[in-house]
């Protein structure tokens, strides 16, 4: 049988239909003889899903910190459950490679498929990505180019003294700084759109940012990083 690809599409979900297709994901992977090991532990994502139940309903009354609180849960969720589907991914390739049906892997999974009908090369690197304080308190806008053949972007955020504190003689092409391979990055957001605000940042503190493209076939390269200083 052929490969399939997993496809969650989280760019293009609301955070309350996140919690439920989330909470579908585990029910149907409990118990479920496909899945004997999850990576990660189904328990960890129930856990995250119900944290971002819960801020979405503290987020109701409009409150910035309070939504800020909600986008960080919904950032962990997205990283769990793109975790989980690379695992139900090399789970359907396997059963692929021994004669078996991916698709029933996958959907077994309660998540949706895609073919792989050609190949193709991953997206590349986004490039002009800026970094501005805005007027408001606590919040940076990051923005980037277009980049053919994404589906989605990921912003990535660090407060490293490693990254953030960089100075540079000549900066990279297409600027930016320099990313020591050791400096620590957390997702900060999924989305299709290609300009994003981050709230809820602490004031005079500065963080590094970088995103980076996925497409049909895969994760791009990330961008350069740029550092603003939240206000």
């Amino acid at each position: 049988m052929k490969n399939e690809k997993v496809s969650l599409k989280l760019s293009s979900r609301t955070v309350e239909n996140k919690v439920d297709f989330g909470k579908g994901v585990v029910n149907s992977m409990t118990g479920n003889a496909y899945f004997p090991s999850p990576v990660p532990a189904l328990a960890a994502v129930t856990n995250a899903i119900n944290n971002l139940d819960a801020a979405k309903v503290a987020a109701l009354d409009g409150g910035k910190s309070k939504t800020a609180v909600m986008h960080q849960n919904e950032a962990i969720v997205d990283n769990l459950l793109l975790q989980l589907g690379n695992y139900v991914e090399s789970v359907a390739i396997a059963k692929a490679a021994l004669g078996g049906d991916a698709k029933a892997v996958i959907t077994g999974a309660g998540m949706d498929y895609r073919k792989q009908n050609s190949l193709s090369s991953v997206p590349d690197a986004p490039i002009n990505v800026k970094a501005d304080t805005t007027k408001s308190e606590g919040e940076i806008t990051i923005s980037w180019d277009k980049v053919a053949g994404a589906h989605a972007y990921v912003i990535e955020m660090s407060t490293d003294s490693s990254v953030v504190g960089s100075r540079l003689a000549a900066p990279p092409v297409g600027g930016g700084v320099v990313t020591p391979t050791f400096a620590v990055f957390t997702m900060v957001k999924i989305l299709s759109q290609r300009k994003f605000t981050l709230t809820g940042l602490d004031s005079g503190t500065k963080y590094a940012l970088r995103v980076y493209a996925v497409g049909t076939h895969g994760y791009g390269t990330y961008s350069n990083v740029v550092v603003a200083k939240a206000l």
